[in-house]
């Protein structure tokens, strides 16, 4: 069985309460896409959602949060790594291949950890496309 293929150009629009995104991108991508709406109640601490991410994989990657959330990498307790949407950051990261910068995932995922205390319930939105072509 071969691999599907999926679009090189992808628009991508989230309209959330008091903000939309509306972002072009392009890609590669010999795999299905990994996309999800994650609800994250307010107050959550270590909301574990599993996230299968091939970072030497990734052709796009885009993360928004409806409100400011901290992600943790691999592991609630002892992160590989740690993301902040919102706050002195962005609510919103995107990144392709063709970016000048470093891939801002340093590892392969399994899980994410969510942890967010805003005083309202969010989502967090999760689009990876990976090229699984050998």
């Amino acid at each position: 069985m071969s691999a599907s293929t999926y679009p090189s150009t992808l628009l991508i629009k989230v309209a959330t309460p008091g903000r939309n995104y509306e972002v072009n991108v392009s890609y590669e991508s010999e795999g299905e896409p990994v996309g999800l709406a994650i609800d994250v109640p307010n107050p959550s601490t270590d909301k574990e959602v599993n996230v299968p991410i091939d970072v030497s994989q990734i052709q796009c990657l885009l993360l928004i949060a409806t409100v400011e959330m901290t992600i943790e990498i691999n592991d609630g307790t002892s992160p590989d790594q740690t993301i902040t949407l919102g706050g002195d950051n962005e609510l919103w990261m995107l990144w392709t291949v063709d970016d000048q910068d470093d891939c801002p995932l340093d590892q392969d995922v399994t899980k994410f950890f969510v942890t967010q205390s805003s005083g309202e319930d969010g989502i967090l939105y999760v689009f990876c496309a990976q090229d699984i072509t050998p």
